[in-house]
């Protein structure tokens, strides 16, 4: 089965096993490794051989320095995680504390909302108490009444200032009329 899996996966290469283990003994691949070795494991008298080659390119490649720079490179990629999960931290404390204040707001708020609506039943009970929808009306037709009122009240001044002032004229013209005489 692995042997199918294999032949569909790695069928364009044509390659024999003698030029498979000549890939692997050079070092130019040209396909992936493990395709390499597995074609050129075909013929049993190369298998050995290739699996210490492979053995052996994989000892050099932990001494090498090629390790060491990738160790490097891995440390570095290390660091800049861990600074970003460090501003993710601290970004994620700032959200927490921004969270616990709208928590407080919320339940502030929620507070408020509630001593509103029972203000709220407060007041319709008095205006209900009071008459209600009538009392509106009621109210209307005695600021009528008042401002009706308040004419009659200018007309009746209106007309006694009137009348004082012609009485004073009288009075006036008297005292001109005797000082005169």
């Amino acid at each position: 089965m692995v042997e199918r899996i294999l032949l569909r996966k790695f069928c364009n290469l044509n390659l024999t096993p003698q030029e498979a283990f000549e890939q692997i003994r050079s070092g130019n691949y040209k396909a992936p490794i493990g395709a390499l070795m597995w074609i050129a494991c075909q013929d049993k008298s190369l298998e050995p051989k290739t699996f210490s080659i492979v053995h052996m390119r994989e000892l050099e490649l932990l001494k090498n320095s090629k390790n060491n720079s990738l160790n490097e490179k891995l440390k570095r990629e290390i660091e800049e995680l861990r600074a970003k999960i460090e501003k993710l931290e601290k970004r994620k404390e700032r959200l927490v504390s921004e969270r616990e204040n709208l928590r407080k707001k919320i339940f502030e708020l929620t507070k408020e909302l509630n001593r509103l609506k029972l203000e709220k039943a407060e007041m319709e009970i008095k205006f209900n108490s009071i008459g209600g929808d009538y009392s509106f009306e009621r109210i209307r037709e005695l600021e009528k009444e008042i401002k009706i009122l308040r004419g009659e009240v200018r007309k009746q001044l209106k007309r006694e200032i009137k009348r004082k002032r012609n009485r004073l004229g009288k009075e006036k013209k008297i005292q001109i009329i005797s000082y005169l005489s």
